[in-house]
C-alpha cells in the first residue's frame, strides 16, 4: 500500500463522487483489509450514497468524503470495526482523513441551527462553516486542546492507570485545558490533582488529533521536581515509575502517548 498524502482541500477539479471515503456507522468504521493492513474503501469498493458525501479534502491525487450510514450494512470485501482503534492501525493519511470525518459529521449535526437565534444553518460554500440562513451568523469547528504529559525521574517515567483503561494498561497523566489556561499551567494541575506531583522543564513533543469528540492532543515530556505518588481513587488508580526494562502493559502504537513512551525507551527525550 502507498502512503497517501492528505490534506483538507478538495481538489478544484474534482466533480461526482470522491475517490475514497470515510464511512462511518456511530462509533464504526468500514474499512477493507490489504495483506492484513486496514486501508480506507475505494470509489466501487463499497455500496453506499457516495453522491451526498462531505468533502475532506485530497488524499492522494483524489478526492476524499465522508458518508454517515444509520446502521452497519454487511459489504462483500469489507469490514465494520472500532473506529478508536482504527485511528491507531490506518496509514497515517487515512487516520488523518477519518479524524476530520469523525469530527466535522458530529460537528454538523450539532450546528443544524443558529445559536444565535434558533433558525436552520447551511454549509458554507466558501468555507469550513455552517452559517445560519436568517441572521447570518457563521459557526466553526471548534478544537477542545488536551495535554498529555510524559514525566522523567532519573532513568524512570511515570506511567499511570486510569479507571477508564482497558485491562491493565499504564499510559500518560493527559487533561484538558481549561478556560484561561496556559497548556503548561495545564500540565501542573493535572499533575497534582491525580497523581499528586510536581513537574517542570516542559518540552513540546508532538500533536495528535482525536476525534472524541473533538479534542487535539499536544504532548510534552517533562522533568519531576517534587512530591509523592499519591493518586487521586477516581481517574487515576495506581501509578508508579517504571524504568524502561520494566515497563507495563503500555498504549498501542499509533498513539501519541505510545510515541511518547517510545521516545523516552529509546533516548530521544532530552
Amino acid at each position: 500500500m502507498t502512503h497517501e498524502p492528505f490534506h483538507p482541500d478538495v481538489p478544484a477539479d474534482a466533480a461526482g463522487e470522491p475517490d475514497a471515503a470515510v464511512i462511518l456507522a456511530g462509533s464504526r468504521i468500514l474499512i477493507r483489509m490489504d495483506a492484513g493492513a486496514p486501508r480506507l474503501p475505494r470509489r466501487g469498493e463499497a455500496a453506499a450514497d457516495w453522491s451526498h458525501v462531505l468533502r475532506l479534502g485530497r488524499l492522494g491525487d483524489g478526492a476524499c468524503g465522508a458518508v454517515e450510514v444509520a446502521a452497519e450494512t454487511p459489504i462483500p470485501g469489507c469490514e465494520w470495526r472500532d473506529l478508536r482503534p482504527m485511528l491507531t492501525a490506518l496509514p497515517e493519511a487515512e487516520r488523518t482523513a477519518a479524524a476530520r470525518a469523525r469530527e466535522l459529521l458530529n460537528w454538523r449535526k450539532r450546528r443544524r441551527f443558529c445559536g444565535l437565534c434558533g433558525a436552520v444553518t447551511t454549509d458554507s460554500e466558501t468555507e469550513c462553516a455552517r452559517v445560519c440562513a436568517s441572521c447570518g451568523a457563521a459557526f466553526f469547528p471548534v478544537l477542545a486542546p488536551a495535554a498529555i504529559v510524559l514525566v522523567t525521574r532519573g532513568d524512570r517515567a511515570l506511567l499511570a492507570h486510569n479507571a477508564c483503561f482497558a485491562n491493565r494498561i499504564h499510559g500518560l497523566i493527559a487533561g484538558f485545558v481549561e478556560t484561561g489556561e496556559t497548556v503548561e499551567e495545564c500540565m501542573r494541575r493535572e499533575l497534582a490533582e491525580e497523581v499528586g506531583i510536581e513537574a517542570g522543564d516542559f518540552r513540546y513533543f508532538g500533536s495528535q488529533s482525536w476525534p472524541f469528540p473533538h479534542s487535539l492532543m499536544l504532548g510534552f515530556s517533562a522533568v519531576y521536581r517534587s512530591g509523592e505518588i499519591t493518586p487521586d481513587g477516581r481517574e487515576i488508580e495506581s501509578a508508579g515509575w517504571f524504568r524502561r526494562d520494566e515497563l507495563p502493559e503500555i498504549p498501542a502504537p499509533g498513539s501519541i502517548a505510545r510515541a511518547l513512551i517510545d521516545a523516552w525507551v529509546a533516548g530521544r527525550l532530552y
